[in-house]
């Protein structure tokens, strides 16, 4: 993927301007809306823009006409080939400032305040950010972002802290305690059945050794036939494996519990991926590459649903469990 691709930026980009009433004056705004007529985004960003290209056109005696010219070639250069002077804004308060597909590219932006900043669709692949502010920004993706002491909330949206946050620490043990809910019922099941067909062999052993003495009693003969020919109707022999994945239960059952085992399957898939990410973050103190997590991204979302659908049927199967079972106590 090259530096210029964001894979999430066609469904995130800002659609409707904002802030015309900070523009300076009426004027102003008709002016930028005659030249600008397609623009998208922050009204009082681009009059700042304007004004200082104008600035710069009227030093070197460029025409008004060429000011934007001359800053789509800069921004391209810098967008689509490698940097060579880099856009420094140490210490900058940038908050809700509208950086939509910006080119921060290599950046300098230790100890900015970004907070609740648009960067829907910027590129900031290499900038760093060590120490800024980066409360409720929007859009944030990291690409090999240097974050040493960033101000990062436990609770931000950004791909990466959803997918590290999610993967790794506390939340694995949840998720392991929901496996452990689920197989419980099924598991105490196959113990209690256990039992039960070690008893009926118990007394398929034993009724070779009653049978010439049950043979001169007719009516206990008759009741041990009974039994045994009634426990055989309800009774049928399958594996625990059967058992233990719902298929003797109902193909609701056995789906949902395929369920389970799918979901669990890409939670060991994006654990193992993620800690790797995480351990090289934590080693070099840089995020790792946009395309390295952005597919692990993906299959959250599609686990993200599925989760649902896991722990309903968790308190479902355990509820069942619990309340269909009778348990003989002391009195």
């Amino acid at each position: 993927m090259t530096e210029h691709e964001n894979p999430s930026f066609k469904a995130e980009r800002s659609t409707e301007p904002c802030n015309e009433d900070k523009v300076s004056s009426a004027e102003v705004l008709a002016r930028l809306r005659k030249e600008h007529p397609d623009f998208k985004g922050d009204w009082s960003h681009l009059e700042r823009l304007v004004r200082q290209l104008d600035e710069d056109a009227a030093e070197e005696g460029m025409k008004a006409e060429d000011r934007l010219t001359v800053w789509n070639q800069w921004s391209n250069r810098a967008l689509f080939s490698e940097p060579r002077e880099y856009v420094h804004l140490e210490g900058a308060s940038l908050a809700d400032a509208h950086l939509e597909g910006a080119s921060l590219i290599l950046a300098h932006l230790e100890g900015a305040s970004l907070e609740e900043a648009h960067l829907e669709g910027a590129h900031i692949r290499l900038a760093n950010l060590d120490l800024a502010d980066l409360t409720s920004v929007n859009g944030l993706r990291f690409n090999e972002n240097r974050v040493h002491r960033a101000r990062i909330p436990g609770n931000a949206k950004d791909p990466w802290s959803v997918l590290r946050r999610g993967y790794t620490g506390p939340w694995f043990f949840v998720h392991l305690l929901l496996l452990t809910m689920f197989f419980t019922p099924y598991v105490a099941k196959i113990f209690y059945l256990s039992a039960v067909s070690d008893a009926h062999m118990l007394i398929e052993r034993k009724a070779e050794t009653l049978a010439d003495e049950l043979s001169e009693y007719d009516t206990l003969k008759r009741f041990y036939d009974t039994q045994t020919a009634r426990f055989e109707d309800a009774h049928e022999r399958k594996r625990a494996v059967w058992v233990l994945i719902g298929w003797t239960e109902s193909w609701w059952s056995f789906g949902m519990a395929m369920v389970i085992v799918l979901y669990n399957a890409m939670r060991g898939f994006l654990t193992l991926k993620v800690s790797s990410l995480r351990d090289a973050e934590e080693r070099s103190e840089i995020t790792p590459r946009l395309d390295e997590y952005w597919r692990l991204f993906q299959i959250h979302r599609v686990a993200r649903v599925i989760v649902h659908a896991a722990v309903a049927f968790v308190l479902w199967n355990a509820g069942s469990w619990i309340w269909s079972t009778w348990l003989w106590v002391p009195r």
